[in-house]
């Protein structure tokens, strides 16, 4: 499914698209949890797709792609929604660090600690290294960011822009 450029298939439409043995699975799927339609739903950031929902109906109702519904406005408002989810912009976050400032997976696991309000103590400790291994890491994240204190960095991530 996600190789197909649309972000909504209907099962109507794509059972013309699977052979016979394929859709003959898929229904006694659908049959066995008493379900009759399905609608799925692509989310894709940058291009790429990253979640999936597929949307089910029992035998009692009317099938998903005769229904008068903005299946499109609904895909828009899922997948903003699912952008916005905190894990999500983390891992975008840390995505940005990497490839934009150059941060390696260590330091961003400092980024991540001093964002908490971790001591270099306690990062050190949480990490399994030296305070001046720490004290060395935030040093380098200073530069790669180009700012001048703890504080700043918290500033800077607070500032980054992120869709």
């Amino acid at each position: 499914m996600t190789g197909f450029a649309q972000d909504i298939l209907f099962l109507e439409q794509e059972r013309v698209r699977r052979s016979d043995e394929e859709n003959r699975l898929h229904m006694a799927f659908l049959n066995r949890y008493g379900m009759q339609d399905e609608v799925n739903f692509i989310f894709r950031h940058d291009g790429l797709p990253f979640a999936l929902l597929a949307v089910l109906t029992g035998p009692e109702a009317a099938g998903l792609s005769t229904r008068l519904f903005n299946f499109n406005a609904m895909h828009d408002y899922l997948e903003f929604n699912l952008k916005m989810h905190p894990r999500v912009r983390k891992a975008r976050q840390e995505m940005l660090l990497s490839s934009r400032f150059g941060l390696t997976p260590r330091e961003i696991e400092v980024v991540d600690l001093l964002r908490n309000g971790a001591s270099n103590m306690t990062i050190a400790q949480i990490m399994g290294i030296g305070v001046a291994t720490v004290k060395t890491y935030v040093i380098n994240i200073l530069n790669k960011l180009g700012v001048d204190n703890r504080a700043a960095i918290i500033a800077f991530l607070a500032a980054m822009q992120l869709p």
